[in-house]
């Protein structure tokens, strides 16, 4: 369990801070205005939880040169330090509920209009469940493409092949010589 944040520096607005007078509990929920640095925490915890280093390169303090680094105090005097953009240890019983959370772990549809009414009666949790209806939305997006692109061409077919199917049109072999609408048989 994650005990207390040592230090933070060149890490989003947390450009040298020792936040280890605010120790955590089992449940420790964070508040505080827009703009204070909340995101930045979860993106740390998430970063070591996950082994995400890319999720703290990222938030590097605009103007710093100083580097990076982050140190995690966890149970039992185990420690996790954030330096030169990777971390020495990693612990999953981390878990943040934020915004990243829910659009990686919650799918219901996105856009509203008449063509995703369906969608939108989707819904699903989990990073597995949200990879699976987003390969479903995008196969059947593709589906519906490939189904317009089909239609529009058998729709410049139609003036030249008569009365005939597009199959048995294709099927016809051209006549050598021959010119305008009935060139093939």
């Amino acid at each position: 369990m994650l005990e207390r944040i040592q230090k933070i520096t060149s890490i989003g607005l947390f450009a040298d801070t020792k936040p280890s007078a605010f120790p955590f509990r089992k449940l420790s929920l964070i508040y505080a205005d827009n703009g204070r640095g909340k995101s930045t925490l979860a993106a740390l915890l998430k970063s070591c939880g996950d082994n995400q280093p890319q999720l703290l390169l990222n938030r590097r303090t605009i103007g710093s040169t100083t580097p990076q680094y982050a140190e995690l105090l966890f149970s039992q005097g185990n420690r996790s330090a954030f330096t030169a953009g990777q971390w020495s240890a990693q612990y999953h019983g981390t878990h943040v509920y934020d915004l990243n959370f829910v659009e990686s772990s919650v799918y219901s549809g996105g856009e509203i209009n008449a063509t995703h009414r369906k969608r939108l009666l989707s819904f699903a949790l989990g990073e597995k469940a949200v990879s699976a209806m987003k390969a479903f939305s995008d196969a059947t997006d593709a589906a519906a493409e490939k189904t317009r692109s089909r239609k529009a061409a058998e729709d410049k077919l139609t003036p030249h092949r008569g009365k005939a199917t597009p199959a048995a049109y294709m099927r016809m072999k051209k006549i050598a010589g021959a010119a305008g609408r009935n060139c093939h048989h």
